[in-house]
């Protein structure tokens, strides 16, 4: 049973640390820092969060199935879709942070298992949400060391430790460009120590402010719209991607993640 934690720093509107951004790089010692360990909340209210994977803002997602047409004139279908959340942080509407414990705040959501695009947090405060943040993938070795984490990203094939590759999120498929069908395999790779360009935080608004209540029907769907990972900040081009190095593939990916997420309650 965990509790959420009250982080008691009044940043969250100057001018250099604009909370209000979709996205954002937040180095982690900064957010870990900042808070009063022993401000800590009775247990309250439950939160079930639904990642729901879409190609457009009203199509499901349907693996092996679903086509995405791109601005770059390929034909796209998606058989795999596979990302890490951790890091999970809740905004109050007076400008607080409330954070989960980090040891418990790690999640794989996988397109082909329905019960993992659901996660439910437990014990929250009884307070106004007014946006959630969360992490895609994980900033340092050291997060790692929550086995249960470990266990099932290497299950997923998102963490070889041997192999020294750490996916933060990873969507493979087949693409037609000119009549030429070939496969891709996009992914994030932080190594043993990731560095601000490798992992981004993400902070969505809730269209209307939602009361945690003392009960379990406190629910949000967090639309993400894939469709967003080929075209969005920048537009990617499947055939020539492969050519370009892993740090720049790194960041046009992560540019391009930060504008899946919205949230529906």
């Amino acid at each position: 049973m965990s509790n959420f934690i009250l982080c008691e720093y009044q940043t969250l509107n100057t001018p250099t640390m604009n909370f209000t951004k979709l996205c954002y790089v937040i180095v982690t010692f900064f957010l870990v820092s900042s808070c009063t360990q022993d401000t800590v909340f009775p247990e309250g209210g439950t939160l079930t969060i639904e990642f729901d994977n879409h190609i457009s803002t009203i199509d499901d997602l349907e693996l092996n199935t679903s086509v995405l047409n791109t601005l770059s004139g390929e034909h796209v279908s998606i058989s795999e879709l596979k990302y890490i959340i951790s890091d999970v942080v809740l905004y109050d509407a007076q400008g607080n942070v409330y954070v989960y414990p980090r040891n418990e705040s790690y999640f794989v959501i996988n397109e082909s298992i329905e019960a993992s695009k659901k996660i439910v947090f437990e014990n929250l405060p009884k307070v106004r949400i007014q946006k959630i943040g969360f992490k895609i993938g994980f900033v340092d070795k050291n997060q790692l060391e929550n086995e249960g984490l470990v266990t099932v990203a290497e299950k997923e094939g998102l963490v070889s430790r041997k192999d020294q590759v750490f996916k933060g999120f990873s969507i493979k498929g087949d693409y037609l460009f000119e009549g030429d069908n070939k496969q891709y395999n996009l992914y994030t790779n932080g190594n043993n120590n990731s560095s601000e360009d490798e992992v981004k935080e993400i902070v969505v608004n809730f269209p209307t402010p939602l009361m945690i209540k003392d009960t379990d029907s406190n629910h949000i769907r967090v639309l993400a719209k894939v469709n967003k990972v080929f075209d969005s900040a920048n537009a990617i081009n499947l055939k020539d991607f492969v050519d370009k190095s892993e740090s720049e593939k790194n960041i046009l990916l992560l540019e391009n993640i930060c504008n899946m997420f919205s949230v529906l309650n």
